[in-house]
């Protein structure tokens, strides 16, 4: 007897107001809200539309707290799939109705959407060489995380195989925090499913950020880089070598010497 999913949803927010979330409006407005929790790292609370759970962490500890606090409610609550959303994905009508039905076929795999950002396909992607790589040459249908990774936004994860992969690492807050999650699941050969469904979804670093902003995104990278679980000594040096790159780049891109510095504390003192 095949039984369909009860299916929770995530999204977490910093700094926006709810109504305003994409997310929101393309698909938690029309859900039912004892269904969606909220995780507001604002440092403050606002207005919940009512029937929602919402959660207030003024502390801003990052997304893996929220994923793993979201995890727990959703057992707690007899859920059997936790969705993860940003604020700033926009789902086509379908969406829901496609995420059931592939979790009814395949109670025990990520359900992932194909994600597009800037008209190219960033999730599921390649993660080799220390490097994601984006591309449309992934297939529907089923994959492993061998050497491939999805962005957490757009993931629909049982519950089972989250609590069995031991969730998030809280120690790694936004930045790498998919891809080390990913390396998880593949030690534990949890494989996906790729579905027919496509998210559009803003990136945070299109466009031309403020220094500040662009400054807090590159510590938060910096974290991650030094906590990545590696394969092997060579990864780590490929890692930090395209961190590197990616610090010349924005050093280039802002016109300070900062995030060299930052990289050179972070890899000698951190």
């Amino acid at each position: 007897m095949i039984t369909e999913p009860r299916i929770a949803a995530l999204m977490v927010i910093y700094n926006e107001k709810i109504a305003n979330a994409k997310s929101y409006q393309s698909l938690l407005k029309s859900l039912p809200p004892k269904d969606v929790l909220i995780y507001d790292n604002s440092p403050t609370a606002q207005d919940c539309p009512d029937g929602f759970h919402y959660v207030h962490n003024k502390l801003n500890p990052g997304v893996s707290t929220a994923y793993n606090y979201a995890a727990y409610w959703a057992e707690e609550n007899h859920y059997t799939h936790l969705l993860l959303l940003d604020s700033d994905s926009i789902f086509p009508e379908e969406a829901m109705q496609k995420y059931i039905n592939a979790a009814t076929h395949h109670p025990e795999h990520l359900i992932l959407a194909e994600v597009i950002a800037s008209g190219k396909v960033i999730s599921p992607f390649w993660f080799k060489w220390g490097k994601s790589w984006y591309g449309d040459d992934i297939p529907n249908g089923k994959l492993s995380f061998d050497n491939k990774a999805a962005i957490n936004s757009a993931m629909l994860i049982p519950i089972s195989q989250f609590k069995k992969s031991g969730g998030y690492d809280e120690k790694i807050p936004l930045d790498w925090s998919d891809i080390a999650f990913c390396r998880k699941l593949s030690r534990l050969k949890i494989a996906a499913q790729k579905i027919p469904l496509r998210v559009s979804h803003d990136l945070s670093e299109s466009g031309m950020s403020s220094f500040e902003s662009a400054k807090f995104r590159f510590k938060t990278y910096m974290i991650g880089v030094k906590r990545m679980p590696t394969k092997h000594i060579l990864e780590d040096f490929l890692i930090l070598s395209w961190a590197k790159f990616k610090a010349f780049k924005l050093c280039l891109r802002y016109k300070s010497l900062w995030f060299l510095v930052h990289y050179l504390r972070k890899l000698f003192y951190a």
